[in-house]
């Protein structure tokens, strides 16, 4: 194939985001080379790195956002090179909460057809209005700290032994440019304090 990559999984959101990272990596590694910026077998220097991978990571979750109502699944790999146990319990929950989005599509997609201009049922609509109330926002906040009270108790399982003992857990949003999201509005890094250790989890 000569040109433009064409690139797509099923939804064309979290595994071709991670692989189009990767050609983009490539590409923009031989574009260095062929202008005398890198040097031949050498990489991408960690702070160029991080940069990258910071902005794919954000665009697949910028999409995601728009498309499914999460934050992209295998985002920590995108963004970190690593995948670890934490961004897999995320993605389990992230996953949760588009099951539970994919009941309301019907009024997103006739949202997406009024602004194409497609024609749209008077019924979708009025059936939807009235559903869209503060009672249906409590649910989803219930439903995500829920999630997140499972995420913390698996965490615990995981990293804490007997006889050690967990004084308390806690869900946090990593705000560091370098490795998280500054933007971010979800939680993705767990925090668990006991009386021997600080255990952090992202």
């Amino acid at each position: 194939q000569r040109g433009v990559f064409r690139v797509n999984c099923i939804d064309c959101l979290d595994r071709t985001n991670v692989v189009q990272t990767a050609i983009a990596r490539i590409v923009m590694e031989t574009q260095f080379r062929k202008l005398g910026l890198l040097p031949p077998e050498e990489i991408l220097p960690p702070s160029c790195r991080i940069t990258y991978q910071q902005l794919w990571a954000n665009n697949g979750d910028a999409i995601s956002r728009q498309y499914a109502g999460t934050a992209a699944l295998k985002g920590d790999f995108t963004r970190t090179g690593e995948r670890k146990f934490a961004g897999m319990m995320k993605d389990g929950m992230n996953s949760a909460n588009r099951y539970y989005l994919r009941f309301r599509d019907d009024y997103r997609q006739a949202a997406m057809d009024i602004i194409l201009g497609q024609p749209v049922s008077q019924e979708i609509l009025t059936s939807k209005v009235g559903e869209l109330d503060v009672v249906d926002d409590t649910s989803e906040l219930i439903e995500k700290e829920e999630n997140v009270k499972m995420l913390i108790e698996d965490c615990k399982k995981m990293l804490i032994v007997e006889p050690e003992q967990c004084l308390g857990g806690w869900s946090l949003i990593n705000a560091d440019p370098q490795t998280g999201d500054p933007d971010r509005q979800e939680m993705d890094t767990i925090l668990l304090l006991s009386q021997r250790a600080i255990y952090i989890a992202w």
